[in-house]
């Protein structure tokens, strides 16, 4: 009888524990994380999480020269960032040269070539570079030392000339060697103004040889003050036109 009685004390032992087991959280059933009880119907009442703090928007950047774009980051201050007449990504107030996206070199002596060559040595716009920026319509003094060298080309006592003007525009200079030396290079040094063309962009100065009486005869024959033609070649200084 005795070994029955302690069967069933254990099974009632298991059935105790059974009945008191507990959550390691500590909480009671259906408690929420805050300790409070559950609801008699068994939920749960929640809390809504705080949301983030309100951040102060940034107040307007300093634009000193009024052309919408901040200081710190303004490619050039005190003139207008979105100005950029020949589109090269360089404001017009800090581009030294409005027709195109770099400043051209223009190397020197320029010259025609052949058994009559006429040649520019040296070219100074106001005793300074071959290459200019002006406004249309704008006066500018200019020097330069033309060159010719007559190679017997067939006419012994033609009078030759040496022609400097805009490439496909009017003729501004003309340089009268007469009948030279066979031979020899002959060389003056000339000055002058020249006036910008009216049209703006880029105006190439270019030279050509003519064998006219003189600088001026043959109307009939001449182009825009140009002997026979106005040519586009060879390119001895430049213009911009801004």
């Amino acid at each position: 009888m005795r070994p029955r009685r302690a069967g069933l004390c254990l099974v009632g032992l298991a059935a105790t524990l059974a009945a008191c087991a507990f959550d390691p959280s500590g909480l009671p059933p259906g408690g929420s994380s805050d300790g409070r009880l559950p609801d008699p119907d068994g939920a749960v009442a929640t809390i809504d999480a705080p949301g983030p703090l309100p951040i102060d928007a940034p107040g307007p950047c300093g634009d000193d020269d009024n052309d919408t774009v901040c200081n710190d980051v303004d490619r050039c201050p005190g003139s207008d960032d979105r100005r950029d007449a020949d589109s090269d990504g360089t404001p017009d107030g800090c581009d030294d040269w409005d027709c195109g996206p770099t400043r051209p070199t223009i190397g020197l002596p320029a010259s025609t070539g052949g058994n009559l060559n006429a040649s520019i040595e040296l070219w100074s716009f106001n005793f300074g570079p071959n290459v200019i920026e002006l406004a249309p319509g704008a006066t500018v003094g200019f020097g330069d030392t033309v060159a010719l060298r007559d190679d017997n080309n067939g006419c012994g006592n033609c009078n030759d000339q040496v022609e400097v003007g805009f490439a496909g525009g009017a003729r501004f200079q003309c340089v009268d060697f007469g009948n030279p030396q066979q031979g020899v290079t002959q060389r003056q040094l000339r000055t002058g103004t020249v006036t910008a063309p009216s049209a703006p962009g880029r105006h190439d100065v270019v030279i050509k040889v003519a064998q006219a009486g003189n600088c001026n005869s043959d109307g009939g024959s001449r182009v825009n003050g140009w002997w026979q033609s106005a040519p586009t070649a060879p390119i001895v200084a430049a213009v911009c036109v801004r």
